[in-house]
């Protein structure tokens, strides 16, 4: 019982690095899995030792497959995702969702995305068919690991630019 509470908070993104660490090598030492192996490929060639990330489609569980929509917040080095939003004048982030995207991802109805020139932060109005991370740990998903929930894309079915900003988001556009 008491491993399963410690599991619980150490999976949690409340609990400190060190508590993380040392629950995985706990684990890995009694059931000899290796939490971390599964999403990283480690290789050495001489004195050169690499570690890939090997994507999240191969690293996480998911939910099953379902259609979401919402505000896409699409900013210099990070983004979120709102689900639900509609365009408004100001938006009240739930949860800190990265989207993204992988080679399996159909971007098709979203070349505006793709291709918009960034002249600051875009806002969006987006219906895509995709798939929610199980959380196993709390966050860690997405730009340094800043967001806490993950969902990767299938396919985009539209995306309409709402509004543009030059620069980062205002913090008035923004309720917390």
């Amino acid at each position: 019982m008491t491993y399963v509470a410690i599991g619980a908070w150490s999976t949690s993104y409340r609990a400190p690095e060190f508590v993380r660490k040392g629950f995985d090598k706990f684990t890995y030492a009694v059931t000899g899995f290796d939490l971390e192996s599964r999403c990283l490929n480690h290789s050495k060639s001489g004195d050169l030792e690499t570690i890939e990330f090997v994507g999240s489609r191969a690293c996480h569980n998911f939910h099953e497959p379902r259609v979401f929509k919402g505000i896409y917040i699409d900013e210099f080095e990070g983004q979120r995702f709102i689900e639900g939003a509609m365009p408004a004048a100001r938006y009240k982030p739930k949860d800190n969702v990265w989207l993204e995207i992988d080679e399996k991802s159909d971007l098709s109805a979203a070349r505006q995305i793709v291709s918009r020139k960034k002249k600051g932060t875009g806002i969006w109005l987006i219906e895509l068919e995709g798939q929610k991370a199980i959380r196993t740990r709390g966050g860690g998903f997405g730009h340094l690991g800043m967001s806490e929930d993950l969902v990767i894309v299938d396919k985009v079915l539209s995306a309409q630019l709402v509004d543009e900003q030059l620069g980062y988001l205002s913090k008035d556009v923004l309720v917390q």
